[in-house]
């Protein structure tokens, strides 16, 4: 315990000295505080940011400090970071952090975007990672425990699965699948997952792995639990219906082994119905006497330089009265529109021309966002507007009646970081 305390010393008095070293009372040019002032730039108020000496920050961020471990070494500090997240973690040079950088759990959650160094410090450079989110940790893990045996052969288990769309899928949109496994065989069986329509049989999407988790299954010990990641695209010409999305054993002269595990079930919606929808956020409102939101559709969070899907769930009151087409925009908090998409609804598939009472129309808009875009929260509106008098919007009322502002209803708040 010695030891350790005179380490720790040791390293507040390089901090110390990298801090004010050289200026005999100058102001700090540590690279702590270039990093400060990146975070000042560049960072939202409330994200957190992980490192093994805070202390190393105090004064120079206003961002929220989180204390890493300083012992356990890499394994330690990777489970920190795995159980809080932070939204940015500061790397120094040492054999903990070579070993934190070469996980690749670390390298798939974790991107690099500032980089601090000053020769005369021992720690330097310093390397500030921001958290990125994969689509795999989308949706909720889900527990099956789904057993094939066959007698003197063995057993395989698909113990549970995280899916990221649980509910809808739809052409061209891809989906994650992360299903987890165990088992103890002795033949190499391949793994053959497949989405299947329920109306009639047909195959859509086929994807087979030889080594499921990564190894031949006659190399697994049933003992230690593997991963198969899925990424999945359901084709441009997919139908609306139900799907089965289902797993299938193969031994080595294409018999079954055991019946197909049923992973999920799975819905394309249809653009026109007259089936009451369940969007993910309520949003009742009226736009004019014929038209009404239901709901919609949309993340919350994305980066910058990605294309985010805002999905709105339309009902026809009445027969609507004119050619109205739909906008979705998105405004910085001073104002600035940032990012927009207009057209006629479902795809420009279904005009409000021919809407009927009581037709529920699911309308998707793509809003692509600019790659130099700030980092910063944003404000997601619809509205609509006659297609012969752009200027011309249709009166918003929300769910009290209350008449909306500028011709728009306000959504949701989307995190850009």
């Amino acid at each position: 315990m010695g030891q350790i305390k005179v380490a720790r010393l040791l390293g507040v008095l390089v901090l110390v000295a990298g801090l004010w070293g050289c200026g005999g009372g100058a102001a700090p040019t540590s690279p702590y505080r270039e990093v400060g002032r990146w975070l000042a730039t560049n960072a939202l108020p409330d994200e957190v940011v992980a490192l093994q000496e805070p202390e190393a920050l105090q004064g120079m961020t206003s961002q929220p400090v989180m204390a890493l471990p300083l012992e356990g070494g890499a394994s330690a500090v990777l489970a920190a970071l795995q159980e809080a997240r932070p939204a940015y973690c500061l790397a120094v040079r040492s054999v903990t952090w070579e070993g934190v950088q070469a996980d690749p759990w670390f390298g798939e959650h974790y991107r690099q975007v500032a980089v601090s160094a000053d020769a005369q410090v021992s720690f330097s450079p310093l390397v500030l990672y921001r958290y990125t989110p994969s689509p795999f940790d989308d949706g909720a893990l889900v527990t099956l425990a789904a057993t094939r045996r066959v007698p003197e052969v063995g057993h395989v288990t698909v113990e549970a699965l995280q899916l990221s769309h649980p509910r809808r899928i739809w052409p061209g949109e891809p989906f994650y699948l992360t299903v987890t496994l165990r088992g103890e065989v002795r033949e190499s069986l391949r793994a053959v997952l497949m989405l299947r329509a329920l109306a009639d049989g047909r195959i859509w999407l086929r994807e087979t792995r030889e080594q499921p988790g990564g190894l031949p299954t006659e190399a697994w010990s049933g003992e230690q639990s593997l991963t198969d990641r899925y990424h999945l695209v359901p084709p441009a010409g997919l139908p609306p219906g139900a799907y089965a999305l289902e797993l299938v054993w193969l031994r080595p002269n294409d018999a079954p082994f055991g019946e197909a595990v049923t992973l999920a079930q799975l819905t394309r919606p249809a653009e026109v119905s007259q089936v009451a929808p369940s969007p993910d956020h309520a949003a009742p409102a009226t736009f004019g006497d014929a038209i009404a939101l239901l709901g919609y559709d949309a993340p919350l969070q994305a980066s910058p330089g990605t294309t985010i899907t805002v999905t709105l769930y339309w009902r026809a009151l009445a027969s609507a009265p004119g050619d109205y087409k739909v906008f979705v925009h998105a405004f910085a908090a001073d104002g600035t529109l940032v990012a927009q998409h207009d057209g006629q609804p479902a795809n420009w598939a279904y005009p409000t021309t021919a809407w009927q009472a009581g037709d529920i129309i699911l309308d998707r808009h793509p809003l692509a966002l600019a790659a130099n875009l700030p980092p910063g929260e944003y404000r997601l509106f619809v509205g609509l507007y006659e297609a012969a008098a752009p200027a011309t919007r249709l009166p918003v009322r929300d769910a009290e009646g209350a008449l909306q502002p500028d011709g728009h209803l306000g959504l949701a708040v989307l995190r850009v970081r």
